[in-house]
């Protein structure tokens, strides 16, 4: 019985001996003791915020905050740290690239926590629009701020908790080409693009950004792709579903269906981001991010791309409501959920596996160019005026009719 009381006692004082010695950088440690963090992460490690920034910019604030009131005068400092972004990329598979020096401003570099209190006075953080350069790239851009100590003893970081990445969502304005049948010149128009070799896809993603002025009727199709004995058709409404469904076919041309109708039913004059992949196995739609249905009845299926692929595509017998559409990608690699929903309004022409990119923003013309260097263009058929609408706005506080 003494034994087994001294083992359990010696195994207290190891516990509480591991607890010293573990310190205030130790963020699971339960009680936090003089430990410095940022108000804004709540404590937790691997924050982020999204910033909205329109045409005037924005400002945002970061607080440096001690777990308890200090016993004297703490000096802080806020820094810029762009080892702290490459490890949230390498930790949340994205890629976010450093907002240059030139579009940001602190307020102040340095306050004060003083005696008695636990927080310091919040620093604002001043982020402009991003230039027309910035915005082409299609790079996509963040601000990773870390506090630290500058003057004080016995204050220790809550290390991940110290820092914040704001990533910067700046609302992009553009035209869009109104394709399928416009009402105000009742023409129809398609859009098609000549391969010059076959493409073979044995895993994929097709994505875009749409909006349709009604569902009149169905096969109204977005997009469609075939190769010899095979296809990849994107389209509203089938015999027996809903028009304002969307409908996947893929494999074997008419073989039949990936899915045979959407769990969303699409509104009318409203902007969506869709975009379907296949990884081998699984076929998955997202819509505006999030997955919305998905299958694995033609898993192990390769698909050829020959001659073109076309837009718009059913006919005007058949298409015949209006159709916007803007930044039509196509990729050879299935991209993850949190990469469709980071991406829905632009995207670095040089990413990894995109093969295809037409962002559809000429505003004027019937030719839609390709963003990947050597790629096709689509071209507008007939060799009608196509109209043209503008203020398309990605946050959808503009344009989101035909008037």
């Amino acid at each position: 019985m003494k034994h087994i009381i001294i083992k359990h006692l010696l195994g207290s004082l190891s516990i509480s001996l591991l607890l010293l010695s573990s310190g205030c950088n130790d963020a699971e440690y339960s009680t936090l003791n003089n430990q410095l963090f940022l108000a804004e992460t709540g404590t937790s490690a691997n924050a982020f915020k999204k910033v909205t920034i329109d045409e005037e910019g924005a400002t945002v604030s970061a607080t440096a905050r001690v777990s308890n009131p200090v016993d004297q005068d703490v000096k802080v400092r806020f820094v810029v740290d762009a080892s702290i972004l490459e490890k949230f990329n390498m930790r949340n598979s994205t890629s976010y690239a450093p907002l240059p020096t030139s579009h940001y401003s602190l307020s102040e570099t340095e306050v004060v926590v003083k005696k008695g209190e636990s927080i310091a006075p919040a620093i604002n953080i001043a982020i402009e629009a991003l230039s027309k350069e910035l915005i082409d790239s299609g790079n996509q851009f963040a601000l990773p701020i870390k506090v630290e100590l500058a003057e004080g003893d016995n204050i220790c970081l809550l290390e991940g908790a110290n820092s914040i990445i704001y990533v910067v969502d700046q609302v992009i304005i553009s035209s869009v080409p109104v394709l399928g049948t416009d009402p105000a010149t009742r023409r129809y128009h398609s859009a098609a693009a000549a391969l010059k070799e076959d493409i073979t896809l044995r895993e994929w993603t097709v994505e875009m950004r749409v909006n349709m002025n009604g569902f009149r009727k169905n096969n109204q199709a977005l997009f469609g792709a075939w190769g010899p004995g095979s296809e990849l058709y994107i389209r509203f409404g089938d015999a027996g579903t809903p028009y304002n469904t969307l409908q996947v076919k893929f494999g074997l041309e008419g073989s039949g269906n990936a899915f045979s109708r959407s769990n969303t039913e699409f509104e009318p004059n409203k902007w969506y981001h869709v975009a379907v992949t296949y990884d081998g196995t699984n076929i998955t739609l997202y819509v505006d991010g999030v997955k919305d249905v998905d299958t694995d009845n033609l898993k192990g299926k390769t698909t050829v791309i020959s001659e073109k692929i076309q837009v718009a595509s059913s006919g005007s017998e058949w298409f015949v409501n209006s159709c916007m559409m803007q930044e039509l990608r196509v990729w050879n690699v299935c991209r993850t959920q949190q990469q469709v929903a980071n991406n829905a309004h632009t995207v670095n022409p040089k990413t990894e596996g995109l093969i295809m990119y037409w962002k559809m923003n000429e505003g004027e013309g019937n030719l839609l160019h390709n963003s990947v260097e050597g790629a096709p263009n689509l071209v507008v058929e007939p060799d009608t005026p196509i109209r043209w609408l503008d203020n398309v706005r990605s946050d959808g506080k503009g344009r989101t009719g035909l008037n």
